[in-house]
Order: C-alpha cells, then structure tokens, then sequence
C-alpha cells in the first residue's frame, strides 16, 4: 500500500486557461452591456474585466476568440461581486448564461444557465460545469472550434448586475470532498446521524448550541464526548442561536465567544474554530471581525441549488450549502453527490432533526439519510469533518492508496 500526499487547496489539475480577461476593449457590447478594466480583481495577468448590465434588462457582451474543447469534460470560471450589489446577502440578480459558439452570430452554440437567485455571494465565486449540461442551439458540435464567448445576465428593477469575470478554464480539477453537518444540537444528531456514521467509518461535524445541550430533545455533553472521541467535530453555533444581524458587534462577538470558551473548556478544540451562523445571517462587520476570534471557517444555512465549493476559496466565511428539507428530497440530494464527483469539488451537507415518518420545514426522513450515506459510500466521495477539510487546503494530509 502507498500513500499519497494531497495537493494543496485539494488541487490536482489547474485547467488550461481559455480567457483570461485581461483587456476590456476586447470585448463587444450586444445588448446593453459595459465593460471596464478591474485592477483590484483579478486571477490572471493584472487585471479582470468588470460587466456592468442595465436595470431591468438583459445585456450580453461577446468576445472573439479560438478555442479548442473537443477533448475538454468541465469548464470553471471565477468572477468577483462586489458587496453593493446583494440584496439579502444574496444577488437580486436573474440569469447567467455562458456561450461558447462555433460561429460569429451566436446561432450555433453551447449555452450554461445558472438562476443567479441565491447562487452567488460577495467576493470571488467559482462557477464549475460540464459540457454535457450545456443546451445545445442551432448544429453546435464540440468538435468545431469556438470562435466566440458570450456572457448574458439579467438585472432586476433594485439595480444595475457589476461582476468582474477574471478567468475560465477548461478542465480544472479538485479531490471532491463532502462535508456532512448537523445544526442546533437535536438529539438525533447522536441517536441517528452518529450512530449510522461511525459503524461505517464516517465523520462529521455537529454544530451546537450551547446552552440547549442536554435539554430536552438536545444532545447530551456525554453524547458530544462520545462523538468527539471518534474524530467527529463539535462546532460553534453561537450560545444561544441569535439572529446575529439584530444585535450589535460586540454582542454578536460575544455569542461566538462564549460558545468558544465553552467549547475549549469542554475539550472540543478541532470544532471551535469553525462556525456555522444561526439561521445563516451574518453581517459585514461580523466577517471582519472573525479572523481575530480565531475563527476560520463559517457556514452559510442557505439551501442552494448549486451548492458547491471549488478550492482555493477566496473567502472562507461564506461557504455554501446543500440543505436536505422538505424541499430538497433524497432524488435531489443525491444529484447534488452526483455533480461534486463529476465537477471534482466540495459539498457541504447541511442536516437539522431527522424523523421517522412526515417530516415538515428543515427535518429529513430517517431512512432517506440512511438511503443517501448508502449512495455517499458507492459514489467513493470522501467525507470529511470540517476541521479535515480545512486543514487538507493548506496542510495536506496523507491517504492510503
């Protein structure tokens, strides 16, 4: 048996660049779009290019080029938001769509779609997909060459959509990782979730409330212990699950705080430094003011369609989730597993109380996450804690092969 050390930030292939958007005079306007050089983000060379719509619009920019995907599986690209553009922490944005076109009028293209509603947040986002979930226009054959690129997005009535593109690759590639969580403490985080886990070798990560453990219908501190003792973390969910927005800085600072102390009093060390916010609200103060806290990672509680992470993660404050629900059913959590092995990226897996039977709201069926840890183990996605996936990104470990 070998054992292979992982790459840093979990990357193996670094793609090859298709467009490094490095002069925004290349680009053409179609259909009511601008277009700006951006100095201050950027992935490639010295600067990106800044795409700015028009209110309540569709606007496109296209772009000439030479491009050879016949052989290429997954395309990537980064682009930047910058924070005046959110509404609810979110884009108030509609559409994006990518078009990679065999000829000069964009008839005979590839298109991708992604719905921009609660998609994308502030900072640098990574947006990874294969070419078999392109729509296909007109003859487009990925054997041809591309000759244009093309980028449509919708803005609505509140303002004007600005995001600075700063590269697309073809074929970028990360180890796929999933993360499974669990909120708020629930007693069946122990009773159901832990104890399907650790007979088959899995972790995961319990993020608490502090001042519910042992209350009723909560875990115990001697189930978290058990838990704890078998490599699984216990993570901040601050003391007493407030709204963070609704309270002032050095409140909010001080629900994390507190329920960190606890935490390294009691011994669970690996999970304080990761926190998932209550009901997933945060404000930019708060962001700015984590990394002093010692705290290094912070979990979103939105549930995503396209809930994917694809290191090196820009900000590690706003990681996005997949949140299993009455809305989100075992047939589409299970795609969810699907597309993070076929894109090569990190899932995060966001859990509350599982039942026996008519779930309602956030609870899950018993038997449909015992179904889905089934589907995990035959898809050979290795799941980690969160302190494992954030150490792999900087200090990789060693694995058996």
């Amino acid at each position: 048996m070998t054992r292979t050390v992982l790459p840093k930030n979990l990357l193996v292939n670094a793609g090859t660049l298709l467009e490094g958007f490095q002069n925004a005079s290349e680009w053409e306007n179609w259909d009511n779009m601008t277009f700006a050089n951006d100095t201050a983000h950027f992935r490639e060379g010295a600067q990106g290019v800044k795409f700015t719509g028009a209110v309540d619009s569709s606007s496109l920019g296209v772009k000439a080029v030479n491009l050879d995907l016949s052989s290429a599986t997954t395309i990537t690209a980064v682009l930047y938001i910058e924070n005046n553009t959110i509404v609810d922490d979110y884009l108030d944005y509609g559409t994006l769509r990518v078009y990679l076109s065999n000829d000069e009028d964009l008839t005979n293209n590839f298109v991708y779609w992604l719905n921009l509603d609660h998609r994308l947040s502030p900072g640098y986002n990574v947006i990874r997909f294969r070419k078999n979930e392109c729509s296909v226009s007109g003859s487009a054959n990925w054997k041809n060459p591309i000759i244009r690129l093309g980028i449509r997005f919708s803005s609505f009535a509140a303002g004007a959509a600005v995001m600075t593109f700063c590269g697309i690759y073809a074929d970028q590639e990360n180890i796929p990782k999933l993360v499974i969580t669990a909120d708020d403490g629930d007693a069946t985080a122990y009773s159901e979730i832990f104890a399907y886990l650790n007979p088959r070798g899995l972790k995961f990560t319990a993020f608490i409330i502090g001042e519910s453990v042992g209350g009723i219908g909560k875990v115990t501190l001697t189930q978290l212990q058990e838990m704890y003792n078998a490599g699984n973390d216990v993570g901040n969910h601050t003391w007493d699950h407030t709204d963070l927005s609704t309270v002032s800085l050095e409140e909010a600072i001080s629900k994390i705080t507190t329920m960190r102390g606890w935490q390294l009093d009691q011994g669970f060390v690996r999970g304080s430094e990761h926190l998932a916010y209550p009901y997933g609200v945060y404000t930019t103060e708060l962001l700015g003011a984590l990394p002093s806290l010692g705290i290094r990672t912070g979990r979103l509680a939105n549930a995503l369609s396209v809930p994917y992470t694809y290191p090196p993660v820009d900000n590690l404050y706003l990681l996005n989730v997949g949140n299993p629900s009455v809305d989100n059913d075992l047939a589409t959590v299970k795609t969810y597993v699907d597309k993070v092995a076929e894109r090569k990226g990190t899932l995060i897996l966001l859990f509350h109380k599982l039942v026996a039977s008519n779930p309602v709201d956030e609870q899950w069926l018993i038997s449909d996450f015992q179904e889905l840890v089934r589907y995990i183990l035959a898809k050979k996605v290795d799941v980690v804690t969160m302190s494992e996936w954030y150490r792999e990104l900087s200090t990789p470990r060693k694995i058996a092969r």
